[in-house]
């Protein structure tokens, strides 16, 4: 008999919705994204000389490495008829004790203002408002991304201050304190990964 193989649970982790499929990203999604991934997004810092896609990896690797029950990056590949379209992660930061979720995402540029934004943000507040027990939700966008203060908004978050950075540039933060989900959003595989979570 073969030896069976070591899975990482995230990767059988699927959010259905309306029109898009969320997986949890695996090494060789990372590597699919990394291959499509526009230059515009923008990155950890800390490694100024890597290419975007290089930075994609890094962040998929970064995210396995670095997890722990009660602090967590979860990244999904985001499929729209079974091509990759962009990015969505959902963090949660000493989570079982403050029940916060963060999130973050990329679409590439034909994907765009075509509602995909809306349904892959809402998926993954679905997933931690009703399935992981979230309380609140954050998020932060420059004031000039209209397409991501938009989509928060529209999704129910409020203004919650606004951070000054270097050059004057300022970043909006957002709250979400109540989740009225705008359609269902179907999970898959989410007992796999209760023992990731400490749930």
């Amino acid at each position: 008999m073969g030896e069976v193989p070591v899975t990482w649970p995230a990767h059988g982790l699927v959010l259905r919705t309306p029109s898009l499929v969320l997986r949890g990203m695996s090494e060789r999604d990372a590597e699919a994204l990394a291959a499509v991934v526009p230059e515009d997004v923008e990155h950890d810092p800390s490694f100024p000389d890597l290419t975007s896609g290089q930075k994609v990896l890094r962040q998929y690797w970064r995210a396995v490495a670095t997890w722990t029950t009660d602090s967590w990056e979860l990244p999904f590949v985001v499929l729209r008829d079974d091509l990759p379209i962009g990015l969505q992660a959902l963090e949660g930061k000493d989570f079982r004790a403050r029940r916060t979720v963060d999130t973050a995402s990329w679409l590439v540029p034909s994907a765009r203002g075509r509602g995909n934004g809306k349904q892959m943000r809402s998926a993954v507040l679905s997933l931690a408002f009703e399935h992981l027990g979230a309380a609140v939700a954050v998020s932060e966008a420059w004031e000039d991304n209209a397409s991501s203060l938009g989509v928060s908004r529209a999704l129910g978050y409020r203004d919650n201050g606004v951070d000054v950075h270097a050059g004057g540039r300022r970043m909006q933060r957002l709250l979400l304190e109540r989740w009225e989900p705008p359609f269902p959003v179907q999970v898959e595989g989410l007992e796999g990964c209760f023992v990731l979570l400490g749930l």
